[in-house]
């Protein structure tokens, strides 16, 4: 199991061009959509630095957006099964925003997991992951108890890693064994 993050240091981002693009796709990001209205994003401009742009990036921090090549090397894939893709606008190219509508609860050790909470006992925010079992049948997935992080299994990252695709830093994450 792998927890997906940006590579923000070695590649440029993006960012919306208005608060309700902002607020549109963060109110659709984890549910199936029928119709998701155009969206327009840019680059930040960086005068200093030049700054690559990746295959693969976040908006937002937490919103996958695929460039067409990382599109066509995922959209056929398994990987994939039961998230979808809609589009956005980048300075006139078409990008992709990948909507992962797999969630589960209930599979972190919150013991075992680096946790932070609020003073009512519930979680703000879940800083080292230590997963009960391995997911075996959902490539990308997202936890109820912390819906704007993402993870994969092996076969996710070693697609992207056979087509070269960059953007995305993996950490992997523990499983708990059991013993019997």
């Amino acid at each position: 199991m792998y927890f997906l993050i940006s590579n923000d240091s070695n590649y440029n981002q993006l960012y919306l061009n208005n608060k309700d693009d902002e607020f549109y796709i963060s109110s659709i990001i984890g549910s199936l959509s029928n119709n998701p209205k155009k969206i327009k994003a840019n680059w930040i401009d960086d005068e200093d630095e030049k700054l690559k742009i990746p295959d693969i990036t976040f908006v937002n921090s937490f919103i996958p957006v695929f460039s067409e090549n990382a599109y066509n090397v995922v959209k056929d894939s398994e990987c994939i099964q039961g998230n979808e893709f809609f589009t956005i606008d980048v300075e006139g190219e078409t990008w992709y925003v990948l909507n992962i509508c797999t969630c589960y609860e209930n599979i972190l050790n919150l013991k075992k997991s680096k946790i932070s909470k609020y003073d009512d006992g519930s979680i703000s925010w879940i800083f080292d992951f230590v997963f009960k079992k391995e997911i075996a049948n959902e490539s990308l997935f997202y936890l109820k108890e912390q819906p704007v992080s993402y993870f994969c299994t092996k076969t996710f990252v070693q697609l992207l890693k056979d087509n070269n695709i960059k953007g995305l830093n993996f950490i992997e994450c523990k499983t708990q064994k059991y013993i019997f």
